[in-house]
């Protein structure tokens, strides 16, 4: 007993020294390289020489019909250009293979490749980027909707990342409102065979509503599955987040790493990141542009070992390269700037006692508030500016607002499913569980349910999906005189910052 107790003091000691990973770009593509068997596995002579980076199912990439987009690779020393097409993802896999090859197939699109840029990795490899464009064919251009885009190489079988290839009618960046469905926390495989089945039940159902409301783009900040470490449950939430009728980002939570209170704190990514890359991707870090917006993806580090529900945050590092992310949009003029992770820089566990503080459980640890002063500067130079995050598995809107001589973060008091305008051009939505309850009695956690965000106008809107909790879940259902009293008012632009 005595011994026990040790161990897990001598664990939780341990965990809260250790720092974050750093998320720049080339750190983390030289481990994905020295760990290429695992993060692209195959018989040898099946492997591929170049393993596929972006776009992926998770990073897709979204482009106008005709235009040309970036596939970039993992080019393993004296590997040859790959191959690519695109399939509509009804197109079997066979047929995919005989397309890679040259032979006609119907819905298969040839895509010319042409090298762009190519960085050093160890030993001889580098990280290619690739400009691809469909080959021009009599009467085989592809019609707008989501493709799978097929990789292949000399001598080795195909990589097929699915519904990573979006293409649009018109120009993405011409977009003048952009609405987000934001999804967090899944938790595939959670519980008994009867909670588990539950769990995938209600995630088709919000999946089925999401695609009703036909959103742009669709977010998932992460704990996709609930044990990272075992495999074949990355693929289950790939599979049910495929049915989404919309581009997919997707970012890694704590549980994807690993998941364990009494486990030894993991100082390498695992298993758990190379299950996640199988199914999605490697990337700790990404930028996807739409409407004028850069959606910023990046993770927010595995749980410390502690009863506070935190994640190990940021290294100063990964806030150099978040704070040039919102310096390069300002630098291009774009719109705003929406960062997204799985850990909240912030969580208040009880709205009636210091709102504005930060919260002593369910977020970041390290780097939370250089984070924040990250957003408020990108606000103050004329940026929208928002973080997406979950963790909680409870839903949470802060605004902005000024506080005395100081800028803080006010939590509303309340939700609502209809869209409801922040005070400012900065703010933080925090989207609970999608599909089982969160903290006993708070009832902000219970149920299930997700976030809708409209960007485009002066300032931001949230609203908040919440089922199993007898109330409406749409905002044509809601009582005028319930959502003037939820409805804040909104001051001129120019307090918020």
């Amino acid at each position: 007993m005595l011994r026990t107790a040790l161990l897990s003091l001598l664990l939780l000691c341990s965990a809260a020294c250790l720092k974050p990973l750093p998320l720049r770009d080339e750190l983390v593509m030289a481990e994905v390289m020295r760990r290429y068997d695992d993060f692209y596995p195959g018989k040898p002579t099946e492997q591929p020489d170049s393993g596929l980076v972006r776009p992926r199912f998770g990073v897709p990439v979204i482009a106008q019909t005709g235009a040309a987009f970036s596939i970039e690779v993992l080019a393993q020393p004296g590997a040859l250009p790959p191959q690519a097409v695109l399939l509509r993802p009804d197109v079997r896999a066979e047929d995919g293979l005989r397309c890679l090859r040259g032979e006609p197939v119907s819905q298969c699109f040839v895509l010319q490749l042409i090298e762009e840029a190519r960085r050093p990795l160890p030993q001889g490899s580098a990280w290619v980027s690739y400009r691809a464009q469909v080959q021009p064919a009599p009467q085989l251009t592809p019609q707008p909707g989501g493709y799978d885009l097929v990789l292949g190489d000399a001598g080795t079988g195909m990589q097929r990342s699915p519904q990573s290839v979006w293409l649009l009618r018109d120009d993405p960046e011409k977009l003048t409102r952009v609405r987000v469905a934001h999804l967090s926390d899944l938790h595939v495989g959670k519980g008994n065979t009867r909670t588990s089945a539950e769990i995938l039940g209600r995630l088709f159902q919000i999946v089925t509503e999401i695609n009703q409301l036909q959103p742009d783009l669709v977010v998932v900040t992460g704990d996709l599955v609930h044990r990272g470490q075992t495999e074949g449950l990355q693929l289950g939430a790939q599979q049910v987040l495929r049915h989404v009728n919309a581009p997919v980002l997707v970012i890694m939570g704590n549980h994807d790493i690993e998941f364990g209170f009494f486990r030894a704190p993991v100082r390498r990514y695992g298993a758990g990141w190379v299950h996640f890359a199988q199914a999605f991707h490697p990337l700790l870090h990404y930028s996807v542009p739409i409407g004028g917006y850069d959606f910023v993806g990046f993770d927010s580090g595995p749980a410390v070992r502690t009863l506070r529900v935190l994640t190990r945050g940021l290294h100063r590092d990964s806030l150099a390269t978040l704070r040039k992310d919102v310096d390069s949009a300002v630098a291009r003029g774009r719109r705003g700037v929406v960062m997204f992770s799985h850990a909240p820089s912030r969580a208040v566990l009880n709205k009636s006692i210091n709102p504005t503080g930060s919260g002593f459980f369910g977020r970041m640890d390290q780097g939370r508030a250089e984070f924040e002063r990250l957003l408020i500067d990108g606000g103050r130079q004329g940026l929208q500016v928002l973080h997406l995050a979950g963790h909680t598995h409870w839903s949470d809107v802060f605004d902005l607002v000024p506080r005395g001589q100081r800028m803080s973060f006010l939590p509303w008091r309340d939700s609502s499913p209809c869209l409801r305008p922040l005070r400012g051009s900065v703010g933080i939505v925090t989207t609970q569980a999608a599909a089982h309850a969160g903290v006993s009695g708070k009832r902000n956690a219970r149920g299930y349910g997700f976030s809708l965000i409209e960007l485009g106008g002066d300032v931001p809107k949230v609203a908040t999906v919440q089922h199993g909790v007898g109330r409406p879940t749409e905002c044509a259902l809601v009582e005028p005189a319930d959502l003037a009293q939820r409805t804040p008012v909104v001051p001129p632009r120019s307090i918020g910052l």
